[in-house]
């Protein structure tokens, strides 16, 4: 797993494909080791990894192929990162996926991204709060600013925008 931390973070670095691929490799060798039967919970830290990996390369190359891998590994990690359970985690890969939805909304216009992104951005708020967690909680409310100005740039509908410059302030 920390081999494939490395490759990824040499991968956002330099962009190279070498370094995605082998932090892939590794990612899925610690899989072998971390499964989820006996490390649920080092399996879906592995899985968030995955998904995350597999967003930086949608970022860079704009391929479907990309986003639906990450998805795809962020909903795995969720099949452990439980609400009940696991909560911190469980926001944290909401928001992964909130992320993610938004990216492909930016990319594609398809207002059925738009409204992924919401909905998972809004689950990550249920454990980030103002009080507890201002940071993970601002950092939420950005990207939902973000994504309602975006929705505001392509529709023109002033409700995007009052949405907008609520999650903004």
């Amino acid at each position: 797993h920390s081999l494939g931390t490395l490759y990824a973070l040499r991968y956002e670095r330099s962009g190279e494909e070498a370094h995605a691929r082998r932090a892939e490799e590794n990612f899925t060798s610690a899989l072998e080791v971390r499964r989820r039967e006996t490390a649920p919970s080092d399996w879906a830290m592995t899985q968030h990894s995955l998904g995350t990996l597999f967003y930086r390369r949608y970022e860079r190359s704009g391929e479907e192929a990309h986003a639906r891998r990450a998805e795809e590994h962020f909903t795995r990690a969720l099949e452990e990162y439980r609400r009940e359970t696991a909560p911190s985690q469980w926001a944290t890969v909401q928001h992964s996926l909130g992320n993610l939805f938004l990216s492909r909304y930016e990319r594609s216009g398809e207002e059925a991204h738009a409204r992924r992104a919401e909905e998972h951005f809004t689950r990550a708020l249920e454990k980030y709060r103002r009080e507890t967690a201002p940071f993970q909680w601002a950092t939420v409310q950005h990207a939902l600013g973000t994504l309602f100005y975006r929705r505001y740039e392509r529709s023109g509908e002033e409700a995007h925008a009052r949405r907008a410059e609520e999650h903004f302030t």
